[in-house]
């Protein structure tokens, strides 16, 4: 949950815009909207501006990543906003059920079962400290892709970028993208109880992973899924 924690707390301010106040009318100055979410394999940030405003869009970005402040005030905010979403999300029933289904076939501690949120327990304790540390560790260019999309001169988002994120020299861990074991799957019965007013069928079967197959073969496991249950028109909807 550090890496999840860390990514709130980055967004709270930096020594350029040490508030989110002073972080949002920057924002607003230059027309960007920005956001970031972890899953369970990987951290993102997403800046959306103008292309005409590329430099000050890269400016912000870079100070963002850059320079957190990483204050007692935002970590105290940030968890408070961590706890809720984690909260509500297992609130859901759902959520809960697919968790523990998941587990039941594929071990309830496999990398694919992991919840980018991480759990509570951690979030409630982590420090200032722990964070910090996180972040000296694996907030090194190594570790960052960056794809920019837009109407833009190639030679000239180079050069931005040499300007802003080139000049970030700093030593970490490199991480390596994950490949977990691929878990084998035996047919089983899982059963999941909590009382509530409505009642939800899902019917389900595991395939490898989607990224292995081809666009061809994902566009037919859309297109069957459709067909035999996701749609109204369904064979399973008109069924039941």
């Amino acid at each position: 949950g550090a890496l999840h924690f860390l990514e709130h707390v980055v967004l709270q301010g930096c020594k350029t815009y040490p508030l989110v106040k002073n972080l949002a009318l920057r924002a607003e100055e230059i027309g960007t909207v920005y956001n970031g979410f972890t899953s369970n394999l990987d951290t993102r940030y997403v800046f959306m501006a103008p292309d005409y405003k590329i430099r000050e869009a890269l400016d912000f970005t870079s100070e963002i990543l850059m320079h957190p402040l990483m204050s007692s005030r935002a970590i105290e905010n940030s968890r408070k906003v961590i706890l809720t979403e984690q909260k509500s999300h297992w609130d859901i029933p759902e959520n809960k059920f697919y968790h523990q289904a998941r587990g039941n076939i594929i071990g309830i501690k496999h990398p694919y079962n992991r919840r980018g949120f991480g759990e509570m327990e951690t979030v409630r304790k982590i420090t200032k400290e722990k964070l910090s540390e996180t972040y000296e560790k694996y907030y090194i260019p190594q570790n960052f892709k960056i794809s920019i999309v837009g109407k833009l001169n190639v030679e000239e988002v180079k050069r931005l970028l040499k300007k802003t994120f080139g000049v970030w020299v700093k030593k970490g861990q490199k991480i390596k993208w994950p490949v977990p074991n691929r878990p084998e799957t035996k047919p089983s019965i899982f059963h999941y109880q909590e009382p509530r007013k409505q009642v939800k069928f899902i019917i389900w079967f595991p395939l490898q992973g989607f990224k292995e197959y081809e666009i061809r073969e994902r566009i037919i496991i859309l297109l069957f899924n459709f067909l035999l249950g996701a749609s109204r028109t369904s064979s399973l909807y008109l069924k039941i």
